[in-house]
Order: structure tokens, then C-alpha cells, then sequence
């Protein structure tokens, strides 16, 4: 499927988007490959561009002075991926985001992003809409780690993520869940 068929996919159940918007926004779209075990971008550098995953797999993950992976969030077919924090201030990014998977994302500079949204509207309402969406990810993540038991945790991500459990590791899966990889293992064979 073309660049931007695939976009228009994503965008047209959100937003009513004019055609010259269409076209200013497909000038600024690329498309990157990512090799499996390569990055997307990694903590401490600047990143410059968002992303939509069209295909493949990643992880979102900090780094702890022990060089442990703390991984914060899976990034699947159909999602957004960005170092928002780095966009957003200007700043080296925080954590690091990884192929778990050879995926192909379609990315636009976030300085192109910010033309748009002077220029129309639709543009405005798509980020916001985006950003809520992040924010709802963010708010039941919290709710996953103040409120529930790892169980309760590992049976939320089992049945919200049904097509995610055999392609991503299991010491990945017991970082995200904040749990060792022995507790999960515990967890998957109660006997």
C-alpha cells in the first residue's frame, strides 16, 4: 500500500482533511526501515521527527546506570512513536527506541508537524487528538502499577496485547510489567 493511502487510513476516521492539506502534508512525509535490534532514536540524542509505524514492532526503554533496559511501552503496527519530551523542549531524549522486529515507520519532522498546524486547522485537531490519545496510554499505564498486583498487571497486558505475547521476549515483557523475568515465569506457570 502507498505512503499515502496508509496515512489517509489512519487520519480520515479522526479528521476531515482538505485536499491541499493532503498534499502539504504528503510532502513532508518519508519512509524509514528499521533492521531488527536497530534504533528509531536513542536516549541522550536529539530527535527531530515522529513517527507512524506501518508495519514491525519496538520498545520505548530507559537505560539505568547499571545499563539495564526499564522498558516503558510496546510500539505496534498503527501507532504512533516519538521522544516527545525531546521534540517538545528541545532536549536530548530520555529513553531509547528499539526494533524488536524489521519495521518500516513513516515519519515527518516535527518542524514540518508545526507548519501544519499553522497552516490549517485539521492539522491542530490531529495533534490534538494524537496527544490525547498518548495521554490515555499514559494514565492507565500509572493506573496498571499504583493500583494492581503483577498478576493483575501481566493478565492486562495478556488480554489487551493477545497478538503481542509471542513476539516480544520475556524478559522485556517482565521489565515492562516491572516484575523480574523469574516472577514472570512464576506468573505464566502458577504450578
Amino acid at each position: 500500500m502507498e505512503t499515502f493511502e496508509i496515512i489517509k487510513k489512519y487520519l480520515s476516521p479522526m479528521i476531515t482533511i482538505p485536499p491541499l492539506e493532503w498534499v502539504a502534508l504528503v510532502r513532508c512525509l518519508k519512509v524509514k526501515h528499521i533492521k531488527k535490534d536497530s534504533f528509531f532514536f536513542r536516549q541522550g540524542e536529539n530527535v527531530f521527527e515522529i513517527g507512524y509505524v506501518q508495519k514491525g514492532l519496538l520498545y520505548n526503554f530507559y537505560t539505568d546506570e547499571d545499563g539495564n533496559e526499564l522498558v516503558k511501552y510496546f510500539i505496534s503496527s498503527g501507532k504512533l512513536v516519538a521522544a516527545y519530551s525531546s521534540l517538545i523542549l528541545s532536549r536530548p531524549a530520555i529513553a531509547s527506541c528499539k526494533a524488536l522486529e524489521d519495521t518500516t515507520i513513516i515519519t515527518i519532522q516535527y518542524e514540518d508537524l508545526l507548519n501544519l498546524y499553522k497552516r490549517h486547522a485539521c492539522w491542530e485537531r490531529m495533534g490534538r487528538l494524537g496527544a490525547e490519545e498518548q495521554f490515555v496510554e499514559k494514565e492507565i499505564r500509572e493506573y496498571q502499577f499504583l493500583a494492581n498486583t503483577a498478576s493483575e498487571r501481566y493478565n492486562f497486558f495478556v488480554r489487551e496485547n493477545p497478538d503481542l505475547i509471542n513476539r516480544i521476549p520475556q524478559y522485556l515483557i517482565a521489565s515492562f510489567l516491572g516484575i523480574s523475568p523469574v516472577s514472570l515465569s512464576r506468573l505464566r506457570n502458577p504450578n
